[in-house]
């Protein structure tokens, strides 16, 4: 939401470019998104009603915690060889990993809460 308050700007030649808050706002995201994840992970497995999906919320939170100093370093920078493709590869960190994970830990605690 706060990467949306900040969006990426075009300026008269076509170039994107960032006005401000565009880019902290995504790194806050990405890394607090595969760190809670990770953390998320520990707790479950210390819990029999959770431990089964421990594993797999781990599973989520360790390539999305990796992919962030590759898209740092592969994809983000202007001059980076993956950079045209930035907006795919972020979008597939969100549907692959981070969201699916964030949707089996909801509905495990809708069960949990029943």
């Amino acid at each position: 939401m706060l990467a949306a308050v900040f969006p990426l700007r075009e300026d008269a030649t076509g170039t994107t470019y960032d006005p401000g808050g565009h880019q902290v706002a995504g790194t806050l995201f990405f890394a607090a998104s595969s760190i809670a994840l990770i953390a998320l992970s520990r707790r479950c497995a210390a819990d029999p009603r959770w431990r089964g999906l421990s594993r797999w919320t781990l599973a989520a939170g360790v390539p999305a915690a990796l992919s962030f100093p590759l898209m740092a370093a592969l994809v983000i920078p202007d001059d980076a060889p993956l950079h045209p493709w930035a907006g795919v590869a972020q979008r597939l960190i969100v549907l692959v990993l981070l969201f699916p994970a964030r949707v089996a830990l909801a509905v495990r605690l809708l069960r949990v809460s029943r």
